[in-house]
């Protein structure tokens, strides 16, 4: 509990990052640790885990990853799937994107600047960016991170295909 106990939110709105955080890391741990060897299987049950936030991201009670959440009762409402395993889906990305090394960077400065305080999501943000822009990175994090976790639903991959003369001329992914 480290996130949440040495970083704490300071609002509702922002504390699915502590649990997304926490159950990401449990991953990494459990994939890691010494003496854990048999247990080869982390990334297949964080897989359910994914699922479970692909499975709540399409009803009709989906929300964004991070809401902003008006009052206290309204909280009760957003930790699911969607804070817990889509939330940890967002961190597994920026991870893999990024890089371990550049994840490790942003959450060390994050946690000595805020050790025993509370936070917001743009201060994560900003210590994850900083720390990209170390190793070359120029992405707007924000708005990178604001396209995940400021929309509801799952994205929708699909392709355009042009012909001529029975060939394909130009395939695209979108």
């Amino acid at each position: 509990m480290w996130f949440g106990n040495l970083v704490t939110m300071k609002w509702w709105s922002d504390l699915w990052l502590n649990e997304s955080f926490a159950n990401y890391v449990s991953y990494i741990c459990l994939d890691e640790a010494p003496g854990l060897e048999e247990h080869k299987d982390a990334w297949s049950c964080f897989l359910d885990e994914s699922f479970w936030g692909l499975g709540e991201d399409q009803k009709n009670t989906t929300h964004p990853i991070s809401v902003e959440v008006i009052h206290t009762e309204m909280a009760q409402d957003i930790f699911d799937g969607i804070s817990y395993g889509k939330g940890a889906s967002w961190l597994n990305q920026m991870f893999n994107y990024f890089g371990r090394e550049v994840f490790k960077v942003g959450v060390a400065s994050y946690f000595k600047e805020f050790s025993f305080k509370n936070t917001e999501l743009s201060d994560f943000i900003k210590h994850m960016a900083a720390a990209a822009k170390t190793v070359g990175i120029k992405e707007d994090l924000e708005a990178w991170c604001n396209t995940w976790l400021k929309a509801a639903g799952c994205n929708i991959i699909w392709h355009d295909i042009q012909e001529e003369d029975g060939k394909i001329k130009k395939f695209t992914v979108n």
